[in-house]
């Protein structure tokens, strides 16, 4: 059999190579065994470069994922005591490619995929010497990303530890992908590497190919460099618990779940539906699986027994197959697959494989949650009840007449009869519920939170098409790239039969009615001609009107198609959009601000219930979809699994932590009842940083040609109005409004290169000490115009500005009382807030909310926050992920200063080359006020969203003491390093108990923590909720300590905690999570401003070659760096040691 650690990628069956003598690449005593390269994959000769990956990112994850999943199907082999046969693995990896890549990968893509990498290392490999290492495969949900041109984690007596045999992982597991270190590649396809495999944990500090949007080495490695530990402890442990720390209850939406004891379940896999030349489609993977399970004589007489999901993962309550070993295919029986054009008629057989894949102890996962048993290593016993306890809800209405609950996943449900329209874009937003089995303090609960996502609605094609039309020719090209865009892969069936009186019907079955859209025509229906059957050239129109036209589907020929086959030229196959309907329960998957501005408010307003509404609704409609409700079928079948869930929500203890006092310069506001102030008659904390020109450039809309008289002059009324708010509330040297300028009309701001040069010649020549540019909305064309405005400021004048939307600053004036400059107050006061933090002052801080902080001495802590931003769907292929750090410079924490760096688009961890170098840079800043040496204690709050990153952002701990201990004279001492990463995207909810203090629109009070029952069995973590709503339900964060190396107690560092969430720049009231990782969040959303272009794949940008694409993005982010080399943030340095992005 194949072993884990001495895999081959090139040659992986070839049994001479010998344990130890096995490289990651190739294999120099059998040079010829390339030929041998993934044998049991698709041998398609047709491939070509122009079906290849060109890019180098995708050909690193493509052979990334080969790596992965090879070794989740060796290591779960590897538990099994008979050998899998390698055919049988290899089909394994390939149905997960098919999932990632979307297309069958074959030996011309692999070959090609290691070609590029290669090629690609071998130039990056001359600044990195170290060898490359393997992570090991990672456990379900678990992220193994690597970091990015790190330095080596070299192996000392002090770092070395064993590498554990992998546990099996399941076959569906979500996991981040882990980059994979290919540098010191041979210079020819066929020459041997000098890097040996070797698995080694994900958390270390592995090399892996420079990104691409970096061109600088990495640092070199020395005695300064913190090797990354072992992956044995996931957090900081918990601290002994306060006995008199909770004070009252909350309610929370987890259901605790009771087992039998000494239940086992048993796991298996349909394996094979990547057989060369298999539909690929989802819709299509969900038939076969149906089939399979029909057709397989004891699938078929157990569906009582057990569940599965779209995967083809079985969950069994029974043992299926009492004689079968681990990894044994217990069945193999081909499944047949029907001939699209004539009705059961078999056109082929696909091999699915039933693969017993292990047995799953439950006892385990129950001792793991009661504190039991530490050393549990949770690989998808938690999913499987995921999947048994949803098991019922695909295709089953709750009562009759309804349309079926849409299923997304194993743990998304929605209810079709609960929507909203949008009324635009053919989309409607409907409700629906998550659920997930979690091991948590002292028992498996399941959590289930409602949910609201937006959906394609039934409709014609047409109806979609209709919403990107423009009639100017000029927009041609754009509309096009909207519909490419947004349309592609919907799934949409045709409404007319196709089959003549007489003819098979097979054509006008459900599921040959169904189709997916892959591109659009540019000629219209009745210029688009193509071959017939009867090889007569025709236009789709007249194809359609000679027949298939009835009286009641009559078409239109100005019309352009839809393609749903291949968009090679010749093979496509076209249809009229007004006679194709969008098949309903299609999530839409992208950001709704792409669709329309408005979408993601009206979300939020539609979303927005009160906690006792979401908690009945829970208790209510939640519990029924899942079928956990007193007389439903489905109880029956969890009781035969040996599990009941209990339907009551859980009441935990909690504490409320006081509110705190908030400090300005002259006065004090104490906090009673409420988590919010006001700044009436406040001074801000300090206000040194002044504008170096009392003059203002004022960009505002002009009135336009087309308003009559009445409106022109209301709007300059308006206008005035604005500027009379501003200096009202505004603390500059502005003495009158002649320093106010307003000659430019922002709505002649290009978005492309020739608007940012005119719009900075312009703003250069005002010799304004600030810019402040009103919109009129937040449409698509005011965020470019918006984009440029902050290019030009930051990054090539360095000068500090204003934005203000006209829309928000109507709708800040109370309608009751005259629209005047008083009326703006509370607006101009917010962006008063902004202005001074933006000029390099700070607001306020929290009186003695810090002194855990201070010494006797002075300040000796660096606050660091750290956060990503991610390119969008739909973005330039060149797009990068941005990371950010920031740290704090004064003793009152409220003042930042920042770094970002790009790389790898998609890397949900910072690099070590770029956390070193950025933490090196928050250090020197730190020490501009405090002194030569660096800070004794460095606290972390890092922006992230889960479990999954945990292993990652370890490293990036480890980054941050190399990049001391850079900085550090003295070698006797170490910097001591709290961590915590701050996780929002969870669905914990917190409702205020009968009796207990109610908060503002019946939520839990601000400061409420909990820290038992639903965390950790094990580690220090907490939920906290730090902030009051205006509407609907607050979130809780959820705050995990990967390490306490300061040895806070829980209730020093949930105060601590507390106290940053008051100390966010412009807000007068606490926020939802840590001001340090939210001001990270806020930097790196404005240097995507810097690329705006890029972002949104702006005609000017998807028309240049992928080359020139990256030639203008190192143009664009260095902008700001002048002639400073050596400068790695893109904006210009005057505004370094300013919070300019606040």
């Amino acid at each position: 059999m194949v072993k884990i650690n001495t895999w081959c990628l090139r040659c992986p069956d070839e049994p001479s190579c010998a344990p130890g003598k096995k490289e990651l690449l190739n294999c120099r005593e059998k040079p010829h065994a390339a030929s041998k390269l993934w044998k049991d994959f698709a041998d398609n000769q047709s491939c070509n470069e122009s079906t290849m990956l060109h890019n180098d990112e995708l050909c690193l994850k493509l052979i990334t994922e080969v790596t992965k999943y090879f070794q989740q199907g060796v290591a779960a082999a590897n538990e099994g005591s008979n050998d899998v046969p390698h055919s049988l693995i290899v089909q394994q990896v390939a149905q997960n490619l098919s999932d990632s890549f979307g297309q069958e990968v074959t030996k011309q893509h692999l070959e090609y995929a290691y070609q590029k990498v290669k090629s690609a290392t071998s130039k990056s490999s001359k600044s990195t010497k170290s060898k490359g290492k393997l992570p090991t495969s990672s456990t379900t949900n678990a992220s193994t990303t690597a970091s990015t041109s790190a330095p080596a984690a070299q192996s000392s007596d002090k770092t070395a530890w064993s590498v554990p045999k992998p546990q099996a992982t399941v076959h569906n597991a979500t996991s981040s992908i882990a980059n994979l270190n290919l540098s010191n590649g041979a210079d020819t396809a066929e020459a041997g590497s000098n890097t040996t495999a070797t698995s080694v944990p994900s958390s270390s500090a592995a090399p892996s190919i420079a990104p691409t949007t970096s061109e600088t080495p990495s640092p070199a490695i020395d005695d300064k460099t913190t090797h990354a530990q072992p992956p044995s402890v996931i957090g900081a442990p918990r601290p002994r618990k306060d006995a008199n720390a909770a004070t009252t209850s909350v309610f929370t939406n987890h259901f605790t779940i009771d087992l039998k004891p000494g239940i086992k379940l048993y796991e298996y896999q349909l394996v094979g539906l990547m057989n060369k030349g298999a539909d690929l489609s989802r819709s299509k993977k969900k038939v076969m699986i149906k089939r399979k399970i029909e057709s397989t004589e004891i699938l078929r007489a157990n569906q009582d027994k057990f569940a599965c999901n779209d995967s083809g993962r079985i969950i069994a309550w029974k043992e299926l197959y009492p004689n079968a070993r681990l990894n044994d295919i217990v069945d193999n029986a081909p499944v047949v697959d029907y001939d699209r054009d004539q009705q059961n008629v078999v056109s082929r057989q696909i091999n699915v494989d039933v693969v017993f894949k292990r047995v799953i102890e439950l006892d385990d996962l129950q001792n793991f949650a009661k504190g039991n048993k530490q050393d549990y290593q949770e690989t998808g016993a938690a999913s499987a009840l995921d999947i048994l306890i949803s098991r019922g809800i695909r295709g089953r209405p709750v009562s009759n007449g309804q349309d079926p609950i849409i299923q997304i996943g194993d743990n998304r449900f929605f209810t079709p009869w609960e929507t909203h329209d949008f009324g635009r874009h053919g989309m409607i937003a409907i409700r629906g519920y998550s659920s997930s089995v979690q091991p948590v303090d002292g028992s498996l609960r399941l959590n289930v939170n409602t949910a609201l996502s937006a959906f394609y609605k039934k409709q014609k094609v047409s109806n979609l098409i209709d919403f990107y039309h423009c009639e100017s020719e000029l927009l041609r090209l754009n509309f096009q790239h909207e519909l490419q865009q947004k349309l592609v892969g919907l799934r949409v069936r045709i409404m007319y039969d196709r089959c003549k009186p007489g003819e098979d019907g097979g054509m006008d079955t459900e599921a040959r009615r169904t189709k997916t859209i892959t591109g659009f025509s540019t000629l219209n229906a009745s210029q688009l001609n193509f071959t017939d059957r009867n090889n007569r050239l025709v236009s789709v129109y007249d194809h359609f009107m000679e027949n298939y036209a009835t009286a009641g589907n009559r078409s239109d020929p100005n019309q352009i198609c839809v393609n749903t086959s291949s968009t090679v030229a010749g093979s496509e196959c076209w249809f009229l959009p007004d006679q194709l309907q969008v098949v309903p329960g299609q999530i839409y998957s992208r950001t709704l601000d792409r669709l329309d501005p408005t979408f993601p408010g009206k979300m939020i307003d539609w979303s927005c219930s009160e906690p006792p509404e979401n908690l009945k609704s829970i208790q209510d409609s939640g519990l029924a979809a899942l079928g956990l409700k007193t007389g439903q079928p489905e109880l029956q079948m969890l009781r035969a699994a040996g599990m009941r869930v209990q339907t009551k929500m859980l009441k935990v203890p909690c504490r409320v932590i006081p509110m705190p006092v908030i400090q300005y310069a002259n006065t004090t506001k104490s906090l009673s009842n409420t988590s919010s102030w006001n700044t009436g008659g406040q001074k801000f904390l300090t206000q040194g940083g002044k504008l170096k020109s009392g003059v203002v450039h004022f960009l505002r809309q002009k009135v336009s040609k087309s308003e009559g008289p009445d409106e022109a002059k209301q709007r300059k009324i308006a206008h005035n109005i604005y500027m009379d708010g501003f200096m009202n509330s505004f603390q500059l040297n502005l003495t009158s409004k002649a320093n106010v300028k307003k000659q430019y009309d922002p709505l002649f701001i290009d978005t492309g290169h020739g608007g940012i040069l005119d719009l900075y010649g312009k703003l250069k020549s005002s010799q304004a000490g600030l810019f402040v540019l009103i919109l009129p909305d937040t449409s698509k064309p005011s965020r470019g115009r918006h984009a440029t405005f902050r290019i030009v400021a930051d990054q090539m004048l360095g000068i500090p500005s204003i934005a203000m939307c006209e829309e928000r600053i109507i709708g800040s004036a109370s309608s009751d009382r005259p629209f005047n400059a008083q009326a703006l107050t509370p607006y101009m006061a917010n962006n008063a807030m902004k202005l001074n933090a933006r000029l390099g002052n700070e607001n306020h801080t929290v009186r003695a909310g810090f002194s855990k902080l201070l010494t006797q001495a002075g300040c000796d802590t660096l606050v660091l926050g750290a956060d990503l931003i991610h390119p969008k769907a739909g973005c330039a292929a060149v797009t990068p992920t941005i990371a950010a750090v920031v740290g704090s410079v004064s003793k009152t924490f409220g003042k930042f200063t920042g770094s970002v760096r790009r790389q790898t688009a998609g890397e949900e961890i910072i690099s070590s080359s770029n956390m070193v170098e950025m933490v090196t840079e928050r250090i020197q800043a730190w020490q501009q006020l405090h002194g030569p040496d660096p800070p004794a204690r460095i606290l972390y709050y890092r922006d992230g969203t889960g479990a999954s990153q945990y292993d990652g952002i370890r490293q990036e701990i480890n980054d941050i003491k190399t990049a001391w201990n850079r900085m550090n004279k003295s070698s006797k001492v170490e910097v001591q390093v709290t961590a915590v990463v701050a996780v929002k995207r969870h669905n914990t909810r917190l409702y205020p108990a009968p009796g207990n203090p109610i908060g503002n629109k019946h939520n839990c009070v601000a400061g409420t923590v909990v820290d038992s029952h639903i965390t950790s069995p094990y580690y220090f973590d907490f939920y906290l909720q730090s902030h009051q709503v205006m509407a609907g339900s607050a979130k809780p964060t959820h705050y995990f300590v990967l390490e306490n190396g300061m040895n806070f107690t829980a209730r020093e560092l949930q105060d601590l905690t507390n106290n940053f969430c008051y100390v966010f720049s412009h807000s007068t009231s606490a926020v939802s999570y840590a001001a340090p990782a939210y001001f990270a969040d806020k930097l790196c959303e404005r240097a995507m401003l810097y690329l705006y272009q890029f972002n949104d794949n702006v005609p000017e940008i998807s028309e240049m070659s992928e080359v020139l694409q990256q030639q203008q993005l190192k143009i664009a982010w260095e902008r700001g760096q002048g002639k400073q080399s050596s400068r790695k943030n893109p904006w210009n340095s005057k505004m370094d040691d300013k919070m300019f992005w606040m």
